[in-house]
């Protein structure tokens, strides 16, 4: 993991989508957050202790190839096709824990207001970011973590441009800028869909924007190309 100290930040934006305003101050309290996705090797290791095949917290399979299978042939990528809960469940196993929202953009922009992790300009092929480039149909996938030093967050986190798209802990609200509490801010107490943030392989570049907010699923979905990272309270 890498550590996050506490003070402020400036969140969100007044040039990305409605729900990224307004910008405001946050302070959050110290934290640390994983380095890297999740991996699949790593998530196997719960998955065993959890029974395996009779876990309930088995990803999902895409185009005919089960999730142990990929496990085995993939162990550096990141794990996909976990529900909100399965992220919840390991980083409980791991004995962590899912970012707040709030954590999370602070780890990927630090307290310079970046638009992406390395700074304020995509740079053009950089080679920091594995996103979805154009084209007909999605060609990529996911690249093993870390692939991309050049992409890290100021905190020296990896992969929050790209690769997956990632669980928070957080409900989403479409307001929840406006009403959020400007000190450790852990979003709505209730809600239909958990927040996803960091933009994905089969995403373009705008939507790898540290300020961007994915609202767009159930916490219960099994998808390709979300995944999560875990966060921990900083030891006092």
């Amino acid at each position: 993991m890498v550590f996050v100290p506490a003070g402020s930040f400036l969140m969100g934006s007044a040039e990305g989508e409605k729900d990224e305003a307004p910008p405001h101050t946050v302070f959050l309290d110290a934290f640390a957050i994983d380095r890297t996705e999740v991996t699949n090797a790593a998530y196997a290791l719960f998955w065993k202790a959890d029974g395996g095949p009779e876990s309930p917290h088995t990803p999902g399979s895409f185009e005919g190839a089960q999730w142990p299978d990929v496990a085995r042939e993939r162990p550096d990528h990141p794990v996909v096709g976990v529900t909100w809960f399965d992220a919840a469940a390991y980083c409980r196993w791991a004995g962590k824990r899912l970012p707040t929202e709030a954590e999370w953009e602070k780890a990927a922009r630090g307290t310079d207001g970046r638009v992406w992790p390395w700074g304020g300009a995509f740079g053009g092929d950089t080679g920091r970011a594995n996103v979805y480039s154009g084209g007909d149909g999605y060609p990529q996938s996911t690249a093993p973590v870390g692939r991309f030093p050049s992409g890290a967050s100021p905190c020296g986190a990896l992969d929050m441009a790209g690769n997956v798209w990632e669980w928070v802990a957080d409900w989403y609200g479409s307001d929840a800028y406006v009403r959020s509490p400007r000190k450790n801010p852990k979003g709505p107490d209730r809600g239909g869909v958990r927040t996803l943030r960091g933009g994905s392989w089969a995403a373009t570049r705008v939507y790898a924007r540290t300020t961007y907010r994915n609202s767009s699923f159930l916490p219960t979905e099994r998808l390709r190309d979300v995944g999560f990272r875990c966060a921990a309270d900083a030891r006092k």
